[in-house]
């Protein structure tokens, strides 16, 4: 998982069909969540850090495949201040700085299609 702004994922948010009495709000919970580079890693855990995952590039290459999500509902209209983000990548070209090559857009190359309309096709895993 990365972080960072902008960048080429596309997402559609849908209205939520349920009510809001529908939901349980009176039993919500709480998760915190703590981001580590690999030095606080060893340090919290006494472990090794995992692995980086595999960039947009090395997906190509393997085989491993890109899901994309099909559906008929219509998505809510984005927020239009979130238009103005750039992505790390734009920034860094703004700024004259070189960006990290795990950041590269690449062209996703074996896309799975799925979502409500695909059938009984379920996503199964992929061996490299």
């Amino acid at each position: 998982m990365e972080l960072g702004a902008g960048g080429r994922m596309r997402q559609e948010i849908y209205e939520d069909e349920f009510k809001l009495a529908d939901w349980d709000r009176g039993h919500a919970l709480a998760c915190h969540l703590h981001i580590a580079n690999s030095l606080t890693w060893h340090a919290a855990t006494g472990a090794l850090p995992p692995t980086p995952p595999p960039t947009a590039e090395e997906y190509n290459r393997w085989g491993l495949p890109w899901f994309e999500w099909y559906d008929d509902k219509p998505a809510l209209e984005g927020a239009k201040a979130l238009k103005k983000l750039k992505s790390v990548a734009q920034l860094d070209k703004k700024k004259g700085n070189v960006s990290l090559p795990e950041i590269a857009s690449t062209k996703a190359e074996f896309v799975v299609p799925v979502g409500p309309g695909k059938g009984k096709k379920r996503v199964k895993g992929v061996g490299i």
